[in-house]
């Protein structure tokens, strides 16, 4: 996609240390906060090396299983009058359900590569699948498919 010059984003759980962000009465925020979960100076936040992140990249930080929450991710997107968003990435059942549905309500294109995410157990990963195939994906393809949209290989 870089070769493309189109804007990629790396988007992790990542709060600072008060928190801020994380909704109140979520079910699991008394555990993030309790254990001190995804705070962004510990090393469970970074990024693994093998992603490459490039300087023109651009990290956001979400504070719920959503790209959108927590941050300007969408204004940003409109902004620069994005119109199709790719999803890949974990966890398929929550972080790209819930965001494929935020982004399908706001009027995006939204494309999902399937075996370029991933959830806890395959049956999770396809269920969350079968559910964005009938509501919220304008597609679901292959990395393979992408790459041969994007570049005509």
């Amino acid at each position: 996609m870089r070769c493309a010059q189109l804007p990629i984003y790396h988007i992790r759980l990542a709060f600072d240390n008060n928190y801020h962000g994380l909704p109140k009465y979520a079910p699991i925020a008394k555990k993030i906060k309790a254990q001190h979960l995804f705070q962004q100076h510990q090393s469970t936040t970074q990024f693994i090396p093998t992603i490459n992140i490039m300087p023109t990249d651009n990290i956001i930080n979400k504070t719920y299983g959503d790209v959108f929450h927590g941050n300007q991710l969408l204004t940003h997107l409109k902004k620069i009058a994005v119109d199709k968003i790719i999803f890949t990435g974990l966890s398929t059942d929550n972080a790209i359900l819930n965001s494929a549905n935020t982004a399908i309500c706001h009027d995006f294109y939204v494309t999902i590569v399937h075996d370029a995410c991933g959830a806890p157990t395959e049956s999770a990963h396809q269920n969350a699948l079968h559910i964005m195939q009938d509501r919220t994906a304008s597609e679901i393809i292959s990395t393979k498919k992408l790459l041969e949209d994007s570049f005509n290989l």
